[in-house]
């Protein structure tokens, strides 16, 4: 057994959340709400029909992008090398190498060098904020 939910779940920590209204538009929470809902409720035609509707406004947005010669920048990650990486500043110490088998490239090589608060202080949120916004500060 993975995770004994009887055992092991009163170990958990608590979910901290922001309320729903004052999540950007494009957060799981809010953005899948109507989604949910109909999950909860057993309507799996209403699933369908908010599933639907998400991923309609998510096409018509990328067409609008396309149109005005735009392209989608991913917000929190960068592809490096191949793959993708968090747009992180700051990241553990890698203490030796994790080499590809088919490449021999070190995975963790666009991490090292950086480093991530170990503690909950008011350092570690400013990082996660800055990550999240690009300052320290959440918009309105």
């Amino acid at each position: 057994m993975l995770f004994d939910v009887g055992k092991d779940g009163a170990k958990l920590a608590s979910k901290s959340v922001v309320p729903e209204d004052q999540q950007e538009p494009n957060e799981s929470r809010r953005l899948w709400k109507s989604l949910t809902e109909a999950i909860i409720n057993k309507d799996m035609d209403g699933a369908t029909t908010s599933k639907t509707a998400v991923e309609e406004a998510q096409r018509e947005n990328r067409r609008k992008l396309e149109e005005k010669g735009g392209k989608h920048v991913p917000r929190f990650f960068e592809e490096k090398n191949g793959g993708w990486v968090p747009k992180l500043e700051c990241v553990p110490p890698i203490p030796r190498p994790l080499l590809s088998k088919s490449t021999g490239a070190d995975f963790f090589a666009p991490f090292r060098g950086f480093r991530i608060p170990t503690q909950p202080t008011q350092e570690a949120v400013d990082v996660v904020e800055k990550w999240i916004w690009g300052t320290s500060t959440p918009p309105p």
